[in-house]
């Protein structure tokens, strides 16, 4: 008979949170699964690049996108991922949103604020240690620059939404379809890495990177993937990650080395790069670093209620009959021993 889980998860299969998992081997990969689920993820690189073309083409011929393409480029990104998402989990996958961890319920309002609050809280944090340690100063004076990608100063509410449809894009991208079909195919742990090494490469391209810069942002990937595992949300990451972009744009730090300013507010490093950033941001200091790992395994054992229900990476029900009872713990793809039940 099933047993009560007192201050354990609210999700099945789940480990108490007093009571963190022991590692076990991996779980194997269900026969079978490999090449569809690789086939879905490529051809959802495919029509993310051909709508992304298709919106770039129609938007450029607007007055306003013109010269801007720090601005393009995040509001074609969203339309193109949640079309390829939406367009394969429909007609290849047959399966709600809630199947790529975004159920739309109470929940998500929920976990997408808690992410925004969390990021930002991240990023005060790290400009605040680095002005009482005299790595940065803040600096206070009118709203300079154009519209370009290395300096950018639109409204408030044009920043708000451009920088939340940038963070929306990324999460379906780098953690969305493709990233959970990749799951399904090999191993959590493993796609999530491979993930965020792939996310920290892309952002070398930006002004300034550096090493530490692109480490970093590949951290950060990780991070961002720990709610997809342990919460089963695509919502808290999202959350995350705009209130990590927006939060730095307001008080005016660089943003992966975009110099991006919606107040008065600017951050100037004067301290060494390794511990200021430099002109990359905050994103290229040591001490982000440390704060990300730290944040990392605060968020790991944060008591946050759980999404329950299937989504793409559970294993597959048995030909004719339901889903076993350990089918849908959160955490049997991820390598850990399951222990703990809850009354149905």
């Amino acid at each position: 008979m099933p047993q009560d889980n007192p201050g354990g998860s609210a999700v099945r299969g789940l480990p108490p949170l007093e009571s963190p998992a022991r590692p076990s081997l991996p779980a194997p990969r269900p026969p079978g699964r490999f090449w569809p689920a690789i086939a879905r993820l490529l051809l959802f690189v495919v029509v993310a690049v051909v709508l992304s073309l298709a919106f770039a083409f129609v938007l450029t011929a607007l007055p306003w996108f013109q010269g801007n393409d720090l601005a393009l480029g995040s509001l074609v990104l969203l339309p193109a991922a949640a079309g390829a998402t939406a367009l394969l989990l429909t007609v290849s996958d047959r399966r709600p949103p809630a199947a790529i961890c975004l159920p739309m319920n109470g929940l998500a309002g929920r976990h997408l604020a808690f992410g925004t609050v969390a990021g930002a809280g991240l990023s005060v944090s790290i400009i605040g240690l680095q002005w009482a340690a005299g790595w940065v100063e803040i600096q206070y004076g009118a709203l300079e620059g154009s519209l370009t990608e290395v300096l950018w100063a639109p409204s408030l509410g044009v920043g708000f939404l451009v920088i939340a449809s940038s963070a929306a894009a990324e999460e379906l991208l780098f953690r969305g379809y493709g990233l959970q079909q990749l799951m399904r195919a090999t191993h959590a742990w493993g796609a999530v890495i491979l993930s965020s090494v792939v996310f920290g490469v892309v952002h070398a391209t930006n002004p300034n990177s550096s090493t530490v810069g692109i480490v970093n942002t590949a951290l950060f990937g990780v991070l961002f993937g720990l709610p997809l595992l342990r919460q089963r949300s695509l919502w808290v990451p999202t959350g995350m990650h705009f209130g990590w972009n927006f939060s730095l744009a307001c008080l005016g730090a660089n943003v992966s080395g975009l110099t991006i300013r919606l107040t008065g507010m600017e951050i100037v490093p004067v301290g060494p790069a390794i511990w200021s950033g430099g002109e990359y941001g905050p994103e290229a200091s040591v001490l982000t670093t440390f704060a990300v790992v730290a944040a990392g395994v605060l968020l790991w054992r944060m008591p946050l209620r759980a999404n329950d229900g299937r989504v793409l990476w559970d294993p597959d029900p048995p030909p004719g009959g339901e889903p076993p009872p350990e089918a849908s713990a959160p955490l049997l793809h991820l390598g850990v021993e399951m222990r703990g039940e809850r009354k149905p």
